[in-house]
């Protein structure tokens, strides 16, 4: 459970995962300022959990606006957080060990997040759809985080002088592009969705 006694049912957030690809990217929850978007997401198995390991592009004009540095990001300043949509009469309380359906005992909503009769209250939510995420300084699951993060694209031709001088660095790495624009990205969306679509 995150720091406001919720989490996501495991079957259906890995059913789910695929969901916000293309979804948003946005500053702190607010839904008007767009930061950037989410590329592709997988569901990875952990030990007693699972997560949603995602790759996006944020748009360095937006940031610099909101004076959000890359160092920023890198040094751990910032987190994830998912939005996700799910109705409420679906999801189900878990109290110490018991597991009780919302509409059974909804009664126990005002206490998600704290101990009742001496036993704990969480609330597992199914996800309908993931539908972006935020990039916040104080998000409720401390575990969700920046794995990695990409300040510039490497450049092909100097890739490939590097690797052609006996430079082992960028053997193996995968080439990234940061998009200055909104529209540049727009643009490779299209191209992606043109190739997914010629090979099925």
């Amino acid at each position: 459970f995150n720091a406001n006694g919720m989490c996501y049912d495991p079957v259906v957030t890995q059913e789910k995962a695929d969901t916000i690809e293309f979804g948003y990217i946005n500053y702190e929850h607010d839904p008007y300022i767009n930061l950037g978007s989410v590329l592709t997401s997988k569901y990875v198995e952990a030990e007693n959990s699972g997560a949603i390991d995602c790759e996006g592009v944020l748009w360095k004009s937006v940031l610099n606006s909101f004076d959000i540095t890359m160092e920023d990001i890198k040094n751990d300043v910032f987190g994830i957080s998912m939005e996700v949509l799910y109705r409420e009469s679906e999801a189900y309380f878990v109290h110490g060990e018991e597991k009780i359906p919302f509409n059974d005992k909804p009664e126990l909503k005002e206490y998600i997040g704290q101990t009742f009769d001496g036993e704990y209250v969480g609330i597992v939510i199914r996800p309908h759809e993931f539908t972006g995420c935020a990039i916040c300084t104080n998000m409720a699951d401390k575990k969700a985080v920046i794995n990695k993060a990409i300040a510039s694209k490497f450049d092909d031709s100097a890739c490939n002088d590097n690797q052609d001088k006996g430079g082992e660095d960028n053997m193996g790495e995968e080439n990234y592009k940061v998009f200055e624009t909104e529209k540049d990205f727009e643009e490779f969306k299209e191209g992606v969705a043109e190739e997914a679509t010629e090979g099925m």
